[in-house]
């Protein structure tokens, strides 16, 4: 694993340092999912995605910016399907991931940009990070399907224009098992 950036931490003052790390993922040769999406997943009408290989079943949030908090609480208020959803952990993001990618374009501000999404296509074109869910409180997990594989550790408490810069760029993914 290997280290992108950090700004050091202090003793256990999660809450009051201002940092985000990145991290690249050293998993690609053996969880990732390097052949086709159409064998490995499946979209039905309510837009529901089942992951043939895993058995998990996915539902995409709105792309739009929003904080860990919004993301916490759309996933647990989702009805979808019967409802029975929750936050992925990392772990399950990681596996998305796939060693191919497509290329996507995103308008906005009169510019169009063409990026790399490294996730199935029925999941649509995931430029932004998203949320994971953590058992330690005092961090949040971001996952990014648009660059090489990349973790974020948030702290609570970061500076709120900090916190705002990642909202814009953050988005949710809901998970159960079927």
């Amino acid at each position: 694993m290997d280290l992108i950036g950090t700004k050091p931490l202090t003793g256990r003052g999660l809450a009051s340092s201002v940092f985000v790390c990145a991290f690249l993922i050293g998993f690609m040769s053996s969880n990732a999912w390097s052949g086709s999406g159409s064998d490995r997943f499946t979209k039905d009408s309510q837009g529901i995605i089942t992951d043939k290989q895993t058995g998990l079943q996915w539902f995409v949030g709105p792309e739009k910016g929003t904080s860990w908090e919004e993301a916490q609480s759309w996933v647990h208020s989702l009805s979808v399907g019967g409802g029975g959803w929750r936050m992925p952990t990392m772990s399950e993001l990681r596996f998305l991931y796939l060693t191919g990618s497509s290329r996507c374009k995103r308008v906005g501000g009169g510019v169009t940009s063409t990026y790399q999404s490294y996730i199935d296509p029925l999941f649509g074109c995931v430029f932004d990070w998203v949320w994971g869910d953590n058992s330690d409180q005092n961090i949040h997990l971001l996952f990014s399907f648009a660059a090489e594989s990349q973790e974020r550790w948030v702290p609570r408490g970061l500076s709120s224009t900090d916190y705002e810069y990642l909202k814009k760029q953050s988005r949710a993914f809901a998970v159960r098992s079927r």
